[in-house]
């Protein structure tokens, strides 16, 4: 019998924490899982590690075991020698910062490994089309589980409530989910945001990420083609997978991707 892990995914958002306390809770899985992108400074504090400690106290509490997997290559370093990343590079990101330590988590175990996470098919347009209850990634080798899949916007408050649940405080501080800042659909107020919350030197670090100097002129900067981000996302089916950080906020501090 090939044997099968479950693992919760938690990027410390409403609907994150909701499937994460689902999937621990009434589901089969047995470990939560943070994904470090590493796009933040590795010598401050982060808005990446005030969320990384917000969930290893929840589950601390809860008596969940819980690990962070981390990209294997640091984003300062992928920006130096290929410019900050624009729409066009959002899959390359996305596979460079989350597939590949899922993948190396993966190859950890014998069998087959599926990760729970919090994707809605009500919380945008796009996600009412592809969103589903389970699916493959990379290339077989794990697969994603949605139990919260059908859950409108109400049940999941409602779910929320009933369990007495709150996304991270910095993600309630940001209005988004703090896991990632490629900036691959970026815009440069994040920074101001982040500055807002308490997280200057993270925001500096972003601001003065060099770049190569013969790299365009978007790419010279963070965030910097500035685009609307509905009007990439919608073409994004990262975003109707895993990928929870590029959208507009929920009015309640959730990742809601509203627009798109």
């Amino acid at each position: 019998m090939t044997d099968t892990t479950h693992i919760a995914l938690c990027s410390g958002g409403t609907d994150s924490v909701a499937a994460t306390h689902a999937a621990m809770t009434f589901g089969p899985a047995e470990e939560v899982v943070f994904a470090h992108t590493r796009t933040d400074p590795p010598d401050a504090y982060s808005a990446i590690d005030a969320t990384i400690d917000w969930i290893a106290d929840w589950c601390d509490s809860n008596g969940w075991p819980f690990r962070v997997v981390e990209a294997p290559t640091a984003f300062d370093e992928i920006v130096a020698e290929e410019g900050a990343p624009g729409p066009s590079r959002h899959y390359l990101m996305y596979r460079r910062l989350k597939d590949r330590p899922f993948d190396a988590r993966q190859q950890e175990e014998r069998g087959d490994v599926h990760y729970w996470t919090g994707i809605r098919r009500w919380e945008s347009d796009n996600r009412m089309e592809v969103a589903e209850p389970e699916g493959e990634r990379g290339d077989g080798r794990w697969y994603w589980r949605s139990p919260l899949v059908n859950f409108t916007d109400e049940r999941v408050r409602q779910y929320m409530d009933r369990f007495d649940l709150e996304p991270a405080p910095v993600v309630q501080e940001l209005g988004r989910s703090a896991d990632c800042f490629c900036g691959a659909f970026g815009d440069r107020a994040e920074l101001i945001d982040l500055e807002a919350a308490g997280f200057e030197e993270h925001a500096e670090w972003l601001r003065n990420l060099e770049t190569p100097d013969d790299c365009p002129k978007e790419q010279q900067r963070w965030a910097g083609y500035n685009w609307e981000k509905h009007d990439w996302a919608a073409d994004d089916d990262l975003q109707a997978t895993l990928c929870s950080s590029c959208g507009a906020a929920m009015p309640d501090g959730g990742n809601k991707q509203t627009d798109e």
